[in-house]
């Protein structure tokens, strides 16, 4: 698992790699940009005589078929479907709870994956249950093929109107959040979006991009607003819209009501974290943008406070910061 820097998740987990989606010749960040770890990197494999090697052409590794990895091994048959069993073990190692995006580099629901590869991940998901595991395919069709954990959200991708039916199947599935993935958005989003409780958006990057329409934009978060769904917006789209919004599901911070396994090194209690965590979420509420532009003035201790708590809890930093904004704004209020 590695930290990550996709803005609504704190870990990306990547059991399996690989996709088959027409995407992946269009705009797939995996497969086409030239900063992707794919194309910085490439294929790494193990030889015959048991040594790892790169190989910078890894379209030339790719067979079509799928494939098992061996420790060590990263894309062995480039972007061809690859499981990656000793990587099963890695959510149990963070003892923090947390947010997870599973397979950012491929679609695990994807037809051509086999469902014991599926089956494999599922049960580490109901094994640690302080974790949220963040699902997202385009095929949301297999969802309904299986049972998912209270501690699953599971997401669809959808670029336009023409992804519609994608979303409808969504609906259908069982799980605590049901989310869409409007990124990139490439046209209207006219369809029905009650049903859902969670909309991330952004804007395609990259070459020649499809520009979102202000238009488009403004119609999703007067929806969202409209259904009480919890809109993130991207840094990638900020610029072409005038109104900037991030919240999550819930009160907008992941909360885990789980204690986590325990730790050797833990210097924390389960009761202290938990008490910790309700003390928290007893002052936890949103802020505006406007409002947010206090933390410019956050004295360095406080932000070192917020550093210490946010790795002993697991909470995002940005919504501890948010938190320490509302409650100073409540104390300045009161005088205290």
């Amino acid at each position: 698992m590695n930290k990550t820097v996709i803005e609504w998740t704190d870990f990306t987990w990547n059991p399996v790699s690989g996709c088959k989606h027409k995407c992946r010749y269009e705009y797939c960040y995996n497969t086409i940009k030239a900063q992707s770890p794919l194309n910085r990197f490439g294929a790494q494999y193990i030889d015959e005589f048991g040594k790892i090697k790169p190989d910078r052409n890894w379209k030339s590794r790719e067979t079509g078929e799928n494939h098992i990895a061996q420790k060590g091994e990263i894309y062995p048959y480039g972007y061809d479907p690859t499981f990656y069993p000793h990587r099963l073990n890695e959510p149990f190692k963070i003892t923090t709870p947390s947010k997870v995006f599973v397979v950012d580099v491929g679609d695990l629901f994807g037809e051509w994956v086999p469902a014991e590869w599926i089956e494999q991940v599922l049960d580490v998901v109901r094994r640690c249950p302080h974790h949220t595991f963040q699902f997202l395919t385009k095929n949301p069709n297999r969802y309904l093929e299986y049972e998912f954990p209270d501690n699953s959200w599971v997401g669809t991708t959808v670029n336009s109107d023409q992804d519609a039916l994608r979303a409808e199947i969504l609906k259908k599935v069982p799980a605590p959040v049901r989310y869409l993935s409007i990124e990139p958005l490439l046209g209207e989003i006219s369809f029905n979006l009650s049903g859902v409780q969670w909309i991330i958006l952004g804007a395609q990057t990259g070459k020649n991009p499809v520009i979102p329409q202000k238009n488009w934009i403004d119609r999703i978060i007067t929806e969202t607003r409209r259904l009480n769904i919890p809109l993130f917006m991207k840094d990638n789209i900020s610029a072409h819209s005038t109104t900037f919004v991030r919240k999550f599901p819930g009160r907008g911070i992941h909360l885990s009501n789980v204690t986590p396994p325990a730790s050797k090194n833990s210097k924390k209690s389960a009761k202290k974290k938990a008490n910790a965590l309700a003390e928290i979420e007893s002052q936890a509420a949103g802020v505006d943008a406007q409002t947010f532009s206090i933390i410019l003035d956050l004295p360095q201790s406080m932000m070192r406070d917020i550093d210490t708590l946010r790795g002993e809890i697991g909470v995002d930093r940005d919504d501890l910061i948010k938190m320490w904004l509302h409650e100073r704004i409540r104390r300045e209020k009161n005088g205290i």
